[in-house]
């Protein structure tokens, strides 16, 4: 079983890619958004550090209360340091132990683990490799303006914030192009997974 890990900028195609993956071979994906969300949900495994750091008030009637705390952080750097070091290596370790389930359960041939931030938070050491999710830059904005109403200039001042091409490409090992029709990203994909044959 391999574990590979999926990345790339907001609109390149992520979701594309997971739905063909599912569709092209035996696997359990992974979405690391999900685990962080799980964790931090009343009585999660976050949820103690959560008070603690932010107060009873970071929950209402039992529901994370994101508006709170996103203002608490908001120009406190040291606050978001601070959770910043204690969530994302609590969410590696979670995926680590859905990992470990999967190769003892020997169902699937492979985990798929989706994150935008696979690179920044050190994703490789449990990944066995790190695959690039691509899209030129104006496909993006075009996917973003049609999927979420996102202006131009919100588009561009996202993809601005994220990593560059550059960057993901070095980081990465396979790059899924999905800046053409599906039928050549499927390809791509399909060439891929026969190489573990």
């Amino acid at each position: 079983m391999r574990v590979i890990g999926i990345t790339g900028g907001v609109g390149a195609g992520k979701s594309t890619v997971l739905s063909m993956l599912l569709e092209l071979c035996k696997c359990r994906i992974i979405m690391a958004d999900d685990v962080a969300k799980n964790m931090m949900e009343y009585h999660g495994n976050l949820s103690g550090d959560i008070i603690r750091i932010f107060g009873s008030e970071a929950y209402e009637d039992g529901i994370l209360n994101r508006a709170y705390i996103a203002s608490l952080m908001y120009g406190d750097s040291r606050l978001m340091e601070e959770w910043t070091s204690i969530i994302h290596p609590a969410v590696n370790k979670e995926i680590a132990e859905y990992i470990k389930k999967e190769k003892n359960n020997g169902v699937v041939d492979f985990v798929f683990i989706e994150s935008a931030l696979l690179i920044e938070h050190n994703y490789e050491k449990i990944c066995d490799e790190l695959w690039y999710v691509f899209a030129d830059a104006d496909t993006r904005i075009e996917r973003l303006k049609m999927q979420r109403g996102y202006s131009r200039e919100k588009s561009e001042s996202i993809i601005a914030k994220q990593l560059s091409d550059e960057m993901f490409r070095e980081k990465c090992s396979f790059v899924i192009d999905t800046s053409k029709d599906l039928n050549f990203t499927r390809s791509i994909i399909k060439n891929k997974l026969a190489e573990y044959v």
